[in-house]
């Protein structure tokens, strides 16, 4: 679905801004 944001697991406080993290 979304694309591989790596830099979303550092932002894992606003993962609710992009629930599409791959952790």
């Amino acid at each position: 679905m979304y694309p591989p944001i790596k830099r979303l697991r550092t932002n894992e406080n606003q993962d609710e801004s992009d629930h599409g993290v791959e952790v």
